[in-house]
């Protein structure tokens, strides 16, 4: 019952949350429908095959909001990023000492549960230093699915604003040949290029920066048509959900207590700080939030399309912290672990 009966769930999930206007109604509703599959222990699962294309057409959108004056922009946005690595900092440090004394995890697997940064990376790293790379697995799976849920619901309460993540996208039927080309174009060079420089998430960033320059450089500002990006909004939530099919329900419950006490308060500082940067720097208040929000470059910069704040501000910092948590997070870990070594 893998990949076809997991999307048709996935589908019907996000068609009922479309029915009842929820917020991201195909990304959340395809979530919650292969979550409940999961915990019902259905045999769910969405292979790469399937997966990867998708990515590339979620890159292509979020590049696709990139206008010719972001780069003069760019040098403006340091408060912002020097706000998202202090509150990396804490919220690694709050993440790791919470899940060690809620979950009893050692060191390294309570570390990089805690760290934001890509599922995949953060698993391999943990698997280095002889992590139990499941459990950050479940802990990054339900990271991202609390904060995708929680978010979009409190900007449309605050705002009343409607969420349907897929603004500015006209159907495939609209789109000019010469835009189809762009698109395409971006897609191929994205997905080559980004293998080949190693990015992170290769597949989702490689083809935004490619689409980033297309658009930046004026030569088309067409979207991915709405029909693909609902489908791979679909496939990303059904991809999400299905993470925990093969996870013993009792693990999942644990876990899930123990991220969203984790989660809430973080996303209150977040707020918190998003406010004070935005009042002194002069940001949107909701695009510096999710900037700051500890869930996925791909799922934060949909929330921030739908509504319609600025996808390149809230995308770089994404991009920013994944960035960041590479490069500093394996050596903080080994910093801290030869201090402690040293005082014992």
């Amino acid at each position: 019952m893998k990949p076809l009966h997991t999307l048709a769930i996935a589908a019907l999930g996000g068609a009922l949350f479309h029915l009842i206007h929820f917020p991201l109604p195909w990304m959340l509703g395809a979530m919650a429908a292969t979550t409940l599959g999961a915990l019902l222990k259905l045999q769910l699962g969405v292979p790469p095959r399937l997966r990867n294309p998708t990515m590339i057409v979620l890159g292509l959108m979020l590049g696709s909001g990139f206008t010719p004056d972001v780069p003069s922009r760019l040098l403006e946005w340091w408060p912002g990023l020097l706000a998202l690595a202090v509150y990396l900092a804490g919220a690694i440090w709050a993440g790791a000492f919470w899940y060690r004394r809620k979950l009893g995890c050692d060191a390294p697997t309570a570390y990089y549960a805690a760290v934001p940064g890509g599922l995949s990376e953060m698993v391999a790293l943990a698997m280095a230093e002889k992590g139990d790379e499941g459990l950050v697995s479940i802990l990054h799976t339900l990271r991202v699915m609390v904060v995708a849920a929680l978010v979009p619901w409190g900007i449309r309460l605050s705002q009343g604003l409607p969420l349907s993540g897929t603004p500015g996208s006209g159907s495939i039927l609209s789109l000019s040949l010469v835009d189809a080309g762009f698109l395409a174009l971006g897609a191929v060079l994205g997905a080559v290029g980004g293998k080949l420089l190693r990015l992170p998430a290769y597949l989702l960033v490689g083809p935004m920066l490619a689409s980033a320059v297309i658009s930046m450089a004026g030569l088309t500002s067409a979207h991915p048509p709405v029909e693909l990006i609902v489908i791979a909004q679909v496939v990303l939530g059904g991809a999400v959900g299905s993470r925990l099919a093969s996870v013993d329900k009792a693990v999942v419950i644990a876990a899930f207590k123990a991220s969203l006490v984790l989660v809430a308060p973080m996303v209150v500082v977040a707020a918190a700080l998003s406010w004070l940067v935005s009042e002194l720097a002069g940001f949107d208040h909701f695009a510096m939030l999710l900037a700051l929000m500890p869930g996925g470059l791909g799922e934060m910069t949909l929330i921030a399309l739908a509504l319609g704040i600025d996808v390149p501000f809230v995308a770089t910092h994404h991009m920013m912290r994944i960035a960041l948590v590479m490069l500093a997070a394996p050596l903080a870990f080994r910093w801290m672990r030869g201090r402690q070594s040293r005082l014992s």
